[in-house]
């Protein structure tokens, strides 16, 4: 587990960033493995809500009635049990990772290793 701006370093080291779902397909594929891990980090932050491509993000499924920001500077988008959760960058969460074709689903300390 690491922060956000941890977790897209480690990312950008070892694969290309954090996942961007662009598509249904990856956009499920994440979700299924967020589900099962919990709250997981993706390419998602607080610039008016953009990818980490710089790309302005679309119509998301927010779980209700989010992004609500209760907590000062919840700048982070999470996914978790398929919704998508702002949450503090600085908290520590499982990450996923954009591998160019696929994604690098990172759910234990092993895995950065």
């Amino acid at each position: 587990m690491l922060n956000w701006a941890d977790a897209q370093a480690y990312c950008r080291q070892y694969y290309t960033d954090l996942a961007s779902p662009f598509n249904a397909t990856d956009n499920s594929l994440v979700q299924q493995v967020a589900t099962v891990q919990g709250f997981s980090w993706f390419g998602l932050f607080r610039d008016t809500w953009r990818w980490v491509d710089g790309t302005k993000v679309g119509q998301l499924l927010w779980q209700s009635p989010l992004p609500d920001n209760a907590d000062p500077q919840e700048n982070c988008g999470t996914l978790n049990s398929g919704k998508l959760d702002d949450k503090k960058c600085t908290n520590q969460y499982y990450f996923i990772c954009d591998v160019s074709e696929s994604f690098a689903f990172i759910s234990t300390l092993s895995d950065l290793l």
